[in-house]
Order: C-alpha cells, then sequence, then structure tokens
C-alpha cells in the first residue's frame, strides 16, 4: 500500500510521529509538507494530498491539522473523495467498512500520539465491506456527480462564474462523450452505426488512402492490440480473496460454457453451424461477456467483492479465449503463436498497470475513446445488407447468449458460501460489446475461417445489442427473487450486516 500524507504547521510534530510508524511497518509513504517550520494553508496541503488519491496515484491517504475536521472539509471538496475525521476506533474502522473513505484525518490538539498510531493500524487494516454499505456510498456519489452535471450544465449553457470577484464567460461545452455513455452501449453503438451506414452510402470515405484508411478500414488488429493493452492494465494483481474467487469463477463458469455450446453445435451441425451460427461464433458470444454492464449491475445488485471481481473477468474481453477455446476443441487450425501473440499486448497491461497506477488510471481514461475508434474500424467493412441478412441469426444468438444467465446465476451461487450469494452470477449473461471484433482476430490466425468474417461480425454485434437490453431486467428479477426470501447477502446471516445494520 501506497499512502500520501500531509499536515499544517499546528499538526507537523503529529505526522512526524505517524511516518515514523509507518517506517517501521514498511508502508510506503510520499509526504505533501508542511516542512518543519514551515507556515502554510491547509486548504493547499488537503487538496494535493486529495488530488493524488483522486488520480489513483496513491490508495490512501492521512490527512493532520489542529482538529482533523479543516482537513476533512477540504479534501471532501475535491470530486470522487470521502475523507472521514477518526478520534476513536469505533469511527475510524467504520469510516473504512461502511464509508469508504480514502482519506482519514486527525488533530493533533484533540487526541495523543499512541491513539493516532492505534488509529492509524485499524484504519489501515479495515477494507470496505460493501454489502448494506454499498448502495449508500454509491448514493453519495451520485449526489456528488449530480451536482457536478448541474455545474456542467450550466458551463454548456454559457454560464458565468465568478473567480477572485470577476466574472468569467465559461466555453461552452457540448459533453459529447458523456451523453453517449448514457446510451446503454453507446460508445459501441453509435459509431458502429455511423461506420455501417457510411460503408452502406459512401464506401468510399474509408478507401481514399493514408491515414483514414490505415485507421478506419485497415486498423482493425493494430486497434485490437492497443484495447488489449487497456484491459490487460484493468487486472489488478492486488485483488485477492472472495474478489479474485469470484473473478476467477466467473470467468471459467463462461469459458467451459461457451466452450461446450461450441462443441454442440460444431458436432451436431458442423463448421457451418445452425441457422448460418458458425460454432465458432457461438463461442465467442458466450465466452465474451460486456465488462461495463457487469460493473453497472455490480453497483445495484453486488457489493464490493463482485466489483473486484471485475480485475479476472476483463480477462475474457478480446479473443483470447475464444482463440483458446478453438484451438482445444479443433474447431479451428489456431497457431500457437497467434495465442501468444494475443497475450503479450495483456500482459504488458498487466505489467505495467500493476507498476504504475498511473498507467492504470490513463488507461481507464483512454478505454471509451478506443472502443469508440475501433468499433468504427469494425462496422467501416459491415454494411447494412449483411446486418440485415444476419438479422434474424444475429437475434437468436442474442437469445441463447441471453438464456445462459439463468445457467450462470445457479452456477455461480452453488459456488459461493450462502452468505455471499446474490443476483450478478446472471450480470455475465451478455455478449461483449467488443466480441464483434473477434471473428476478424479469429480470422488473422486461421484464414480458413475468413469466409464467414462478415457475418459472424454482424451476428456478434446484434447479440451485443439484444442481451445488453435483456440482461439487466433478468438480474433485476433474481435480485427481487432473492431480497424476497432473503437469501446469500439479504439474509440476516449475510457478511453485509456483520450481526448488526450500521451506516
Amino acid at each position: 500500500m501506497k499512502l500520501a500524507i500531509g499536515c499544517d504547521e499546528a499538526a507537523y510534530a503529529l505526522k512526524v510521529e505517524i511516518m515514523k510508524h509507518l517506517d517501521s511497518k514498511g508502508i510506503e509513504y510520499h509526504d505533501f509538507g508542511a516542512e518543519k517550520g514551515e507556515v502554510v494553508l491547509y486548504p493547499d496541503v488537503a487538496v494535493k494530498v486529495a488530488e493524488a488519491v483522486a488520480r489513483g496515484e496513491y490508495e490512501r491517504g492521512i490527512l493532520v491539522c489542529g482538529t482533523g475536521i479543516g482537513m476533512a472539509i477540504t479534501a471532501n471538496k475535491v470530486p470522487g473523495i470521502r475523507a472521514a475525521v477518526c478520534h476513536d476506533p469505533f469511527s475510524t474502522e467504520r469510516s473504512r467498512k461502511s464509508n469508504n473513505a480514502q482519506i482519514m484525518c486527525m488533530g493533533e490538539r484533540v487526541i495523543g500520539v499512541e491513539l493516532a498510531k492505534y488509529l492509524v493500524d485499524i484504519w489501515l487494516e479495515c477494507e470496505f465491506a460493501g454489502g448494506g454499505s454499498a448502495p449508500k456510498v454509491d448514493r453519495i456519489m451520485e449526489y456528488e456527480e449530480m451536482y457536478l452535471n448541474k455545474e456542467r450544465q450550466n458551463t454548456k449553457k454559457g454560464g458565468h462564474r465568478k473567480w477572485d470577484g470577476k466574472e468569467v464567460k465559461e466555453q461552452r461545452d457540448f459533453d459529447i462523450l458523456n451523453k453517449m455513455k448514457k446510451l446503454p452501449g453507446g460508445l459501441v453503438i453509435i459509431p458502429l452505426v455511423i461506420a455501417v451506414l457510411l460503408a452502406t452510402f459512401v464506401p468510399q470515405v474509408f478507401q481514399i488512402g493514408g491515414y483514414v484508411t490505415a485507421l478506419f478500414y485497415e486498423g482493425n488488429a493494430c486497434m485490437m492490440g492497443f484495447f488489449l493493452i487497456v484491459c490487460g492494465s484493468t487486472i489488478n494483481i492486488k485483488q485477492v480473496g472472495m474478489p479474485l474467487y469470484k473473478g476467477v469463477a466467473l470467468t471459467g463458469i463462461k469459458f467451459l460454457l461457451g466452450v461446450a455450446f461450441g462443441l454442440i453445435v460444431g458436432k451436431i451441425c458442423g463448421p457451418a453451424g445452425f441457422l448460418g451460427i458458425t460454432p465458432f461464433v457461438m463461442i465467442a458470444a458466450i465466452t465474451n461477456s460486456n465488462g461495463s454492464l457487469y460493473i453497472s449491475l455490480s453497483s445495484q445488485f453486488g457489493n464490493a467483492t463482485d466489483t473486484g471481481a471485475i480485475s479476472i473477468l476483463s480477462l475474457n474481453d478480446g479473443p483470447f479465449f475464444t482463440l483458446v477455446a478453438l484451438g482445444a476443441t479443433g474447431l479451428a487450425s489456431i497457431p500457437f503463436k497467434s495465442l501468444i501473440a494475443t497475450l503479450i499486448p495483456i500482459l504488458i497491461g498487466f505489467i505495467w498497470g500493476n507498476l504504475d497506477a498511473g498507467f492504470r488510471k490513463a488507461c481507464a481514461t483512454a478505454q471509451p475513446i478506443v472502443t469508440f475508434f475501433m468499433t468504427i474500424s469494425i462496422g467501416a467493412k459491415t454494411d447494412v445488407k449483411t446486418i440485415l441478412t444476419a438479422g434474424a441469426a444475429g437475434i437468436i444468438l442474442g437469445l441463447i447468449s441471453a438464456a445462459t444467465s439463468v445457467i450462470f446465476f445457479f452456477v455461480f451461487n452453488l459456488l459461493l458460501p450462502k452468505k455471499e450469494r446474490n443476483a450478478m452470477g446472471a450480470a455475465i449473461g451478455t455478449t461483449a460489446l467488443n466480441s464483434a471484433m473477434t471473428p476478424a482476430a479469429v480470422a488473422e490466425a486461421d484464414p480458413s475461417m475468413a469466409q464467414y468474417t462478415d457475418m459472424a461480425t454482424a451476428q456478434c454485434a446484434t447479440a451485443s445489442i439484444i442481451t445488453l437490453f435483456l440482461c439487466p431486467f433478468i438480474v433485476a428479477f433474481f435480485d427481487k427473487m432473492m431480497r424476497k426470501r432473503q437469501l446469500g447477502i439479504y439474509s440476516p446471516e449475510g457478511w453485509a450486516y456483520q450481526g448488526q445494520k450500521v451506516n
């Protein structure tokens, strides 16, 4: 764990003692000041620490001043930050377990050195419990986002702000990216529709040569490589315990069921499949899940361990598992070097992301942009005629993929302790929005599959849209059922309650 720590002149002595304590425990930290004898305005130090934590450069922060109150008030002004004054063991513990506070604040004029060190130990050892507290923390962040959006709206309307007593006219901001995110699957659906329409009515636009053709018509492989680096960076090696277990279980179930479906279709119907749905398309649609939708559903129907599982579940983004399945089952001839070539970008992202929190955060920021332009390169080779031809088969594929939610729900919960069970198993019954890129990757590895690429791309795109809209309703149904029957985390014995309800 890496900490950010800061103080004003009123709490310099306490900060020094806390840093000595951290040194004795081998905990890494960075001192943001103040220095000995330096007189500062504590809000300046608080903002520096809070911004560093919010950026992901440090996992948590410690701020000390005379009372701790001013530091807490200031730190909480930084979006994404939850800071709490911690002056007793119970409040300190609950600030982490119930409120998921990333910054603890203490006052040198309120508590002694030994108590401060004791509270630091408690705070560092506690993790967010999630459960019944998760919706409350989510609501806190929703309110924060609501007020930020109001501010953005004022800015978009050309509103005026006062800064240092002067009125400043703000530049209009259309906020296009966030508007696309509000539409389920918008970052894939919108560019895909645009690209398909252009490819249908003005196909020459993608083939004018130069950078345009290289990027949008011939850029699938390059875009996919970059996308896999981004995906690899999200896999956090520090995720242990239940998040790790859930991630492995979800990924394993998803992979095995996809392989089973593909094998059944291949053995019964041969390489051509049934209704135009080939075995490798079946595997691609079922083995890959919509990570963005999973995260969204976990915030509503799951807990912290479910959200943490995305670090492992992210492995099924992209073509790797599809290539492994096709090679293992003999449904396609996948050279070993193709698997390695697919794995290397993931490993680059994984290693770099775990060595550099800033890189992981940058990749998280870049992911929507990469997804947007990568989808354009997919749609550039697909026209309306192909999609209409694939329509029925794509819809059937989507319904089959959505139906697997039921299987995932029951199997996943069988693998969990009773107190951990919830509706999140059903949340992986989706076809990944980026699965539309998998057929092209399969064709790159095995040219004999190229004849199916265009149709398979359209089918996967259609299936992803179908599951995108159906899966939330399926998860909500199981969640309602479990709540009504007080099963899993909704039971009095569920870990979220720990024998008593807490805020």
